[in-house]
């Protein structure tokens, strides 16, 4: 006999099913309600913002870095690319964004400086769209970046394969409608030559160090030059990772 640790019940062994060369602590009568509990937690706010938090700790940033640099880690992500939902997901992915960023100002002019930037790393030598940031030139923007780099051994040609563009405070927290946080996320402070694998992996991520290293007369407008508590730092975190944030 095994006890359930779902309804807490003596079973027989063939209640439970096998799984990994041992039985499963619960049986299957309670399995799905197990399941389905799990679920709804998941997928609530409560759980989401719990998870949002645990991805923003340390110990979350590394385990999740530790599995995306994995072979296990590439090998999962290839076979979802891949993968007729890969596909799918792909495609509506692609469908919402043309749909945002044709009804989306802030958002269209957000992807337009990313291309505009990643040009001008590139060898492009002129950009409209720079007279809406901080930058004064495209050899200006060059010129901070390489500065960056210095020591790191890595360079201007070595982005793409190995650097990318990063936003200290990340471009979801910033309205691109209001010229000012325009200017303040396409800063020279909030700007820098980050590692392609921790571009990826910070995407949301806020920290303390971050917003210190910006200064207040860079952070977004709604934060009125004041940093955020950690609590509110996971509660964005949680807002940006649902996509309710893209202005």
């Amino acid at each position: 006999m095994k006890r359930c640790n779902y309804c807490r019940r003596e079973k027989p062994l063939s209640a439970y099913a096998e799984h990994k060369g041992r039985l499963r602590a619960t049986c299957e009568e309670c399995r799905p309600k197990k399941n389905a509990v799990n679920t709804k937690y998941a997928h609530g706010s409560t759980g989401t913002q719990t998870r949002a938090e645990y991805w923003k700790s340390p110990t979350g940033k590394t385990v999740r870095k530790k599995f995306n640099s994995s072979n296990a880690g590439k090998k999962s992500r290839k076979k979802w690319a891949d993968s007729e939902k890969g596909h799918e997901y792909r495609i509506v992915k692609n469908e919402r964004l043309a749909h945002k960023t044709a009804t989306n100002p802030g958002l269209n002019l957000n992807l337009r400086l990313v291309a505009s930037f990643n040009g001008i790393l590139n060898g492009q030598k002129t950009c409209t769209l720079l007279e809406r940031t901080s930058f004064t030139s495209c050899p200006d923007v060059r010129k901070h970046f390489e500065e960056l780099l210095e020591g790191s051994g890595m360079t201007i040609s070595d982005h793409g394969p190995k650097w990318w563009v990063g936003h200290r405070i990340p471009r979801v927290y910033f309205d691109h409608t209001n010229p000012a946080d325009v200017k303040a996320c396409w800063s020279k402070a909030n700007m820098f030559p980050q590692s392609k694998q921790s571009n990826k992996d910070d995407t949301y991520f806020l920290t303390k160090e971050n917003c210190l290293a910006v200064g207040a007369a860079n952070f977004p407008a709604s934060w009125n030059q004041t940093m955020p508590s950690e609590n509110e730092m996971a509660a964005l975190f949680a807002k940006a990772h649902a996509g309710e944030l893209w202005v």
